[in-house]
């Protein structure tokens, strides 16, 4: 199954938890600190808001924010 991982720090202590594999394949490399993963759309909704907020604070016009 996919796996996950979660870092959690305080000052330059980082304690990394992670289960599963990067993919359903079998023989798949497991997940850990280095994996890298698939995100860019959970960026969407977080760009939309900042540049509607840089928008209400008269930062810009949206050319100029996005």
């Amino acid at each position: 199954a996919p796996g996950i991982v979660a870092a959690s720090g305080k000052g330059d202590d980082t304690t990394f938890l992670s289960a599963g594999a990067l993919s359903f394949d079998a023989g798949a490399a497991k997940a850990g600190p280095d994996s890298l993963w698939r995100v860019y759309s959970m960026t969407k909704p977080i760009a939309g808001m900042a540049a509607r907020l840089a928008a209400r604070a008269s930062v810009g016009t949206m050319a100029k924010v996005t």
